[in-house]
């Protein structure tokens, strides 16, 4: 439930072609916002169908990343070792996406980790408008199946590197 609510908080939902975006994924310890943590952010900006820059960093938990997590994503403890925390990579992030709208796939899972984020750090939700390429596809393709995995398939797309914040963002924009 405390997902939920903090999603309601966040900017608008949007649903429309733009000039200007940003691509965004997180790979996280586990599956709430409340009580797991971020441990890979990525981002890649465009303008007019051009990359325009990206952001990417590995974020060092306060709890061990489980074996479970380290098989599927490939993120492990020695990779987040002398990674910044996420006080200090959140910033970074707030700084690159510059109020852009964000375009994830399943938004309502990042977005739950960085509205619980930017609360905790920030003391306000996360603010930036979105879209959501899961969300359009359970309206074009309402039988099917709406997994990342399940549109790069459908849609020829090459799918190398998944559960990694920037192969994931790659394909989200494909």
């Amino acid at each position: 439930m405390e997902k939920s609510r903090s999603i309601l908080r966040t900017g608008k939902y949007i649903e429309d072609f733009l000039e200007e975006y940003v691509v965004l994924d997180l790979e996280t310890t586990g599956l709430s916002p409340v009580t797991h943590e971020i441990i890979e952010i990525g981002a890649i900006a465009f303008r007019g169908g051009v990359q325009t820059g990206e952001y990417c960093t590995l974020v060092r938990p306060k709890t061990r990343i489980s074996g479970f997590i380290t098989n599927l994503t490939g993120i492990s403890n020695d990779m987040v070792r002398f990674s910044p925390t996420i006080e200090e990579a959140l910033p970074g992030l707030h700084g690159f996406l510059d109020g852009r709208p964000v375009l994830a796939h399943n938004a309502s899972f990042d977005l739950g980790f960085l509205n619980a984020a930017y609360e905790r750090h920030f003391g306000m939700p996360f603010p930036n408008d979105y879209l959501d390429t899961m969300r359009i596809s359970r309206k074009l393709y309402p039988t099917a199946r709406h997994r990342l995995q399940d549109l790069t398939e459908r849609f020829g797309i090459e799918r190398d590197g998944a559960h990694r914040s920037m192969a994931d963002c790659i394909m989200t924009q494909r």
